[in-house]
């Protein structure tokens, strides 16, 4: 296992006695194969996405899925907020040197 998150395979062949056991101990693989399931079974008819992470980017996220055409916003409305929590805002802008993000929170909250 600990190859295994090191290398972060595209594909992940579990073929050891009760396979079932260590899929929770997997923390990168583009897809995890159980058993005698053949890998190139997922490639072409077994359900999951074949667009998978190559070079090791299962590290960082799994195989293509609707996830990756859905948009995501969020929405914020900031009412009420504590003097304390504004004031941390303008100094970690300015300590980032973004000047204006801090008096663009300072000018809406003094």
């Amino acid at each position: 296992m600990d190859l295994s998150r090191s290398l972060s395979p595209e594909h992940l062949s579990l073929h050891v006695k009760d396979a079932e056991a260590y899929v929770s101990e997997v923390r990168n693989a583009g897809i995890v194969t159980l058993g005698d399931t053949p890998p190139a079974l997922v490639d072409y008819c077994a359900g999951p996405s074949h667009v998978l992470p190559t070079s090791g980017w299962a590290r960082f996220r799994g195989g293509l899925s609707i996830y990756d055409f859905l948009k995501q916003r969020a929405v914020v409305r900031a009412k009420g907020i504590e003097k304390d929590l504004w004031s941390a805002a303008v100094d970690i802008a300015n300590y980032e040197g973004f000047m204006w993000h801090g008096r663009s929170i300072g000018a809406r909250y003094e």
